[in-house]
């Protein structure tokens, strides 16, 4: 019974949500607009962040989705001369990692794997040197300092005494090494970024991907429990270089800017809307939680879903479902909104642009809708079409940027997301992550919100025709009247049982009285016949205490 009563207020509290999301998905009802007009709104905190004005150490990233598929930051590492690094920002990882010299049997050919060094130390263009260093020369740097193998800190330990790590990344490759100390300087030595004792990996194995990449390495950044190899911005505030662990990343279409120890809101491409805060979920990652997704004001289902923030990954990574269900939003977009998507669609999710037409590219992806993650109550995070459409090679041909994600339940917001936006990541407690608009790079046809006329937040568009939305809200609407059916008939026939129950027992307790009591004067009666006693008495005069005692 109590199993019953609960499966109903389970089912009546599933009516209620879905008749919320139906009004969402199906009468385009998610604008934040006023509260008369029977729509949701979706508030944003936006806060105006005041960085840290001193001691900030600022980069330039070299990178992009066409040539590279990442963005690097060059930095300068030991000392005789100090050796050019370019490595991956990377905040889906904590460890800062590159091959070493004379230890790395598996590795590739990078950047800087060939530099020839001139005697005074600076890197030349003109070939004169007096040595080339094939990978990093540990052994060479007079500031490199050896990391004994303790066992209450390492986690392995080589025969030779090495602290050895393991990092594995999300496409599949892996680095294997041990772990060192030396100087670093974010940025070229005339640069006035000071030097700091970093803790690094030097690497013995590449496989895949990081063996045939063209960057040196990676700077792992995301966040880490790990006292004692914690990630360089948390090593920088250590040194006394910066006040702060946070740092913040601006990628743009190419190359980007990367601050440590704050931000510059001069980045920012609206100083008045200043920058969304929304905290992370856990304390080793820089995850979010994403309440919804749409396409436009169309509600994709199979969200909420958790939300990595990673730069160190190309596209965004999504499950098999939501995929589908953006395309298929996107397609319905494009046929029931006149004047919309005027390129021409080339595969499941790709459009072409045509430059027959007098149209600019800007034109062409201002057509398109907005995809929007939706934080709940910290806000929405927007993803415009010159962002989520990459161009292949140079081609007209523009694709989503959106693959297949490794990990189910989880959305990775890559560096295709995170593109001309300010993000700014804050490790301290309580730890969060920063999102505006940012002015990270010239891109003449950027979609910016005023231009879209998306100020607030959703296009004002009907879904009327949506099959895959009004078939999966039918089923289950479906199915739940069907259990609240059944679960009515259950009562009825508890109750009835119940009843009937009572009536039964009532009606045998009356019947084994009488006929008890029936038995009781028959028998008696005979006794007494017996006697005689009933042929001179009438049945009021007799004692009935004589009776009982005889009997």
């Amino acid at each position: 019974m109590d199993i019953l009563i609960k499966l109903c207020c389970l089912l009546f509290c599933l009516l209620l949500v879905r008749a919320e999301t139906d009004q969402i998905r199906l009468d385009g009802a998610i604008t934040r607009i006023d509260n008369a007009t029977g729509t949701r709104q979706l508030q944003t905190r936006l806060l105006v962040g005041e960085p840290l004005k001193e001691n900030i150490e600022a980069a330039n990233l070299t990178g992009d989705l066409k040539e590279f598929m990442y963005f690097y930051l060059d930095v300068w590492v030991g000392e005789n001369p100090p050796r050019k690094q370019a490595l991956i920002v990377d905040t889906g990882s904590s460890i800062t990692a590159f091959p070493c010299q004379g230890v790395c049997e598996s590795c590739g050919k990078h950047i800087n794997s060939d530099n020839k060094i001139e005697s005074k130390g600076n890197y030349s263009d003109s070939g004169a040197s007096t040595s080339i260093a094939p990978y990093y020369p540990f052994k060479e740097s007079k500031t490199y300092k050896k990391i004994s193998c303790d066992k209450d800190l390492c986690l392995d330990c080589s025969k030779n005494e090495d602290c050895r790590f393991k990092q594995q990344y999300g496409e599949g490759s892996r680095y294997e090494g041990f772990y060192g100390i030396d100087t670093m300087r974010i940025g070229p030595p005339e640069s006035k970024n000071g030097d700091f004792d970093m803790y690094f990996g030097c690497v013995t194995k590449e496989t895949f991907n990081l063996q045939s990449q063209k960057a040196d390495g990676v700077l792992g950044l995301s966040k880490s429990k790990a006292k004692r190899f914690p990630p360089i911005n948390v090593q920088m505030r250590e040194a006394k270089l910066v006040d702060s662990a946070t740092f913040m990343v601006c990628l743009g279409m190419e190359d980007g800017i990367i601050n440590f120890g704050g931000y510059d809101t001069n980045l920012l491409y609206n100083q008045e809307i200043g920058i969304n805060w929304i905290p992370t979920i856990d304390d080793t990652s820089y995850s979010i939680q994403l309440n919804g997704l749409y396409v436009g004001n169309v509600h994709i289902p199979h969200v909420p879903k958790v939300g990595s923030i990673d730069t160190g990954a190309s596209w965004v990574y999504m499950d098999h479902e939501e995929q589908r269900h953006i395309y298929e939003a996107l397609d319905q977009f494009c046929k029931d909104t006149e004047g919309k998507c005027i390129g021409k669609k080339v595969d499941k999710n790709c459009h072409e642009y045509d430059t027959t037409m007098n149209k600019s590219l800007r034109d062409f992806f201002r057509s398109y809708p907005t995809i929007t993650f939706d934080a709940g109550e910290y806000g929405v995070l927007n993803w415009f079409p010159s962002e989520y459409f990459s161009q292949q090679g140079d081609t007209n041909k523009f694709c989503i940027s959106i693959e297949m994600a490794r990990i189910r339940g989880t959305i990775v917001l890559g560096a295709a997301f995170l593109r001309q936006n300010l993000v700014v990541f804050d490790p301290e407690s309580p730890a969060q992550i920063g999102f505006s608009r940012g002015k990270c790079s010239e891109y003449q046809h950027r979609v910016t919100t005023e231009v879209v006329n998306v100020t607030e937040g959703f296009y004002q568009v009907e879904c009327h025709s949506c099959d895959f939305i009004k078939e999966e809200t039918n089923i289950i609407i479906l199915l739940a009247v069907t259990l609240i059916v059944v679960f009515l008939f259950a009562i009825v026939a508890l109750t009835l049982g119940y009843v009937c129950q009572r009536v039964n027992r009532k009606d045998i307790t009356y019947a084994q009285f009488t006929s008890e009591e029936d038995l009781y004067k028959q028998g008696h009666t005979r006794e007494m016949e017996n006697i005689g006693i009933l042929n001179s008495q009438d049945d009021d005069e007799i004692d009935d205490s004589s009776l009982n005692q005889r009997v």
